[in-house]
């Protein structure tokens, strides 16, 4: 079960990542995040979700790690790291499917989107994440992202709509 947790806090901070001073946007086409090039991010992350869909009276669920993702929404790998720097969890995915591998077990899933979903019990923004990633704050509904410190390797994103409520954090290496 505290893999599953870990898998969670990981997955969410893959997306929203944590990164490198690479961009890695198409020039002739900005705003189309599926042109992303492959590109290396690594990082930690934090995400905190709300509890008002757990047991009555639970607190919110934080989970805290480091990550080290290579790819772009249609095709990558996502390492979750424990505190120590070994691998806990190893996600990759194409547009065939995606893999998690973690535990002494591996699970297939349709799409990154599905198992993300899966792992943190939250669909999350995946072209989002990538921009994000990279600086350009795409607009998703429910979600508000900060990246007015992007240049010093930070990222906050909250999801408000729909419930549960979501809070990442990303702090990138340089």
């Amino acid at each position: 079960m505290k893999i599953k947790y870990f898998l969670l806090f990981l997955a969410t901070f893959i997306i929203s990542g944590c990164a490198t001073d690479k961009r890695s946007i198409v020039e002739n086409n900005p705003s189309d995040f599926s042109q992303i090039k492959k590109e290396t991010f690594r990082g930690r992350l934090a995400l905190r979700i709300a509890a008002e869909t757990l047991e009555p009276d639970a607190p919110p669920r934080h989970f805290s790690g480091g990550f080290e993702i290579n790819g772009n929404p249609q095709s990558g790998e996502l390492l979750l790291l424990t505190p120590l720097g070994t691998i806990a969890a190893q996600l990759t995915w194409q547009p065939q499917g995606a893999v998690l591998i973690g535990d002494g077990k591996q699970r297939a899933f349709p799409n990154l989107s599905a198992m993300l979903r899966q792992v943190t019990g939250a669909d999350l923004p995946i072209d989002a994440l990538f921009a994000w990633l990279g600086g350009t704050p795409l607009q998703v509904p429910g979600w508000t992202v900060d990246l007015n410190r992007h240049a010093d390797g930070r990222i906050l994103a909250r999801r408000e709509t729909p419930v549960p409520a979501l809070e990442l954090r990303i702090v990138l290496e340089p």
